[in-house]
């Protein structure tokens, strides 16, 4: 009996520990995509005025990107962890 409750804690201690190991990377990834999208929004408010459309267009398509990137890469993940 005291092997299977050893055994279960082992268990459940090893399942916690593989979602906050997900969570951190999940997290590490979004702080990535977060930084990308607040700096070219900062540079655009900032300098928008001073550059071509081509310019603010490729600080554009890097928030957009990120954002693409977030939903694609986060949203099954997130699932998966909840279903764990």
């Amino acid at each position: 009996m005291e092997d299977i409750n050893k055994h279960n804690v082992y268990k459940t201690t090893k399942i916690h520990i593989c979602d906050i190991v997900s969570w951190e990377i999940i997290s590490q990834e979004l702080r990535n995509q977060v930084t990308i999208i607040l700096s070219s929004a900062e540079l655009l408010d900032r300098y928008s005025d001073q550059w071509t459309q081509t310019e603010q267009r490729k600080y554009l398509d890097l928030i957009k990107t990120a954002i693409t990137q977030m939903t694609d890469k986060f949203h099954p993940d997130l699932i998966n962890i909840e279903a764990n």
